[in-house]
């Protein structure tokens, strides 16, 4: 399963990432396994670094603010 969820991350997959890693009790078993927690901290650093791009061009003005509203669904 460790194998598939690489193969999957390394393809780009991303839709609904944390709430499958995090929340789906299918995953549950892998949680305390060293390569599962690393591909989560790989995940929560990439996302990190894409908001921070995201929120430098809101910034600067190349992209328009996402209304709080839309940003909590």
């Amino acid at each position: 399963m460790l194998a598939n969820l690489r193969a999957a991350i390394n393809s780009g997959w991303r839709q609904e990432w944390w709430r499958y890693l995090k929340q789906d009790i299918v995953l549950e078993q892998l949680h305390d396994e060293p390569e599962f927690q690393a591909m989560v901290r790989e995940l929560e650093a990439e996302m990190a670094e894409q908001l921070a791009r995201v929120r430098l061009q809101e910034t600067n003005g190349e992209l328009a603010a996402i209304p709080p509203s839309l940003g909590q669904q």
